[in-house]
């Protein structure tokens, strides 16, 4: 199967705290990033931490769909379909960026999404559901990304005002969903990026104070 004995490993290397987006989509958005300098820091670098990463998040209490592997997936069946799994993330990450600093998404990566979806539709069988929303079983490589496919068009066309946001602190540049009724929601997570920019201000505070 797809998830071997590894499978174990690779779901140790991720927390709840890497889930804090708001949708699926963000969360895995927020798995790559970016700099200006051209470095890369990634934390799905091959196939096994995106299966440890799928794993994880089949686990977590979500609004989006829920799914279950078929054991027709296996290592070799999925292992060229990794390319296209980068690319999709890179694609998310781009358009959530864009639209967190009020820019418009490139058109090419927002076009990425949704073939990606209209492709991993053709992986994925739908199941009988025994609670609200789709509930579906991934029968094949293309629907791997199905979930989070369907999350990112899901909040593209959401027309409620619910902005993506990109995190204020300096040094973390995650994106999540403000559903906050004041949208002014600052930072991706308040008990981690926030006590960290409040420690900093306190400290500076002391600093200056003791400078008087």
């Amino acid at each position: 199967m797809f998830l071997t004995v590894r499978k174990k490993i690779v779901m140790d290397a991720w927390e709840t705290d890497d889930f804090i987006g708001g949708k699926l989509c963000l969360d895995f958005a927020n798995t790559l990033e970016l700099f200006d300098d051209g470095k890369i820091k990634d934390k799905i670098p091959n196939i096994d931490r995106f299966a440890g990463w799928l794993e994880f998040a089949q686990n977590l209490e979500s609004d989006d769909v829920r799914w279950s592997l078929s054991p027709k997936i296996t290592e070799k069946t999925v292992a060229g379909a990794f390319p296209d799994i980068q690319r999709f993330r890179k694609s998310l990450y781009e358009v959530f960026h864009a639209q967190a600093d009020c820019q418009t998404p490139p058109q090419s990566a927002l076009s990425e999404i949704y073939a990606s979806l209209a492709r991993s539709t053709l992986g994925v069988e739908p199941m009988a559901s025994n609670g609200p929303g789709e509930e579906v079983i991934i029968t094949g490589a293309e629907g791997l990304v199905y979930p989070i496919a369907r999350s990112a068009v899901e909040l593209l066309l959401n027309d409620s005002y619910c902005p993506v946001k990109e995190c204020d602190a300096d040094d973390c540049h995650w994106v999540f969903l403000d559903s906050c009724k004041s949208k002014r929601r600052r930072w991706c997570d308040m008990k981690t990026c926030g006590n960290r920019a409040k420690a900093r201000r306190h400290y500076q505070g002391q600093k200056e104070c003791r400078q008087c």
